[in-house]
């Protein structure tokens, strides 16, 4: 779900934001709380999945932000 939010949510970040941390954040608490070795793991992939997932929409809204003022400029 965070994946596909990505295309329609990323060209407003805190939007994106505010969808991705409520949804991982409960999990990720749970698996490091547990302080079950696979618990750690998963809960440290599922750290570096956010993190990639950020990187990812910055990069989108960099585009898509630019694609729209390129749009702008030649209407104009």
């Amino acid at each position: 779900m965070a994946s596909g939010a990505l295309a329609s949510l990323s060209i407003y970040l805190p939007a994106y934001y505010a969808y991705l941390l409520p949804m991982f954040l409960p999990v990720i608490v749970y698996n490091f709380y547990v302080m079950d070795s696979e618990r750690i793991i998963l809960g440290t992939t599922f750290v570096l999945f956010i993190i990639m997932l950020i990187i990812t929409a910055k990069i989108t809204s960099e585009l898509l932000q630019e694609s729209v003022s390129l749009t702008k400029e030649r209407i104009i």
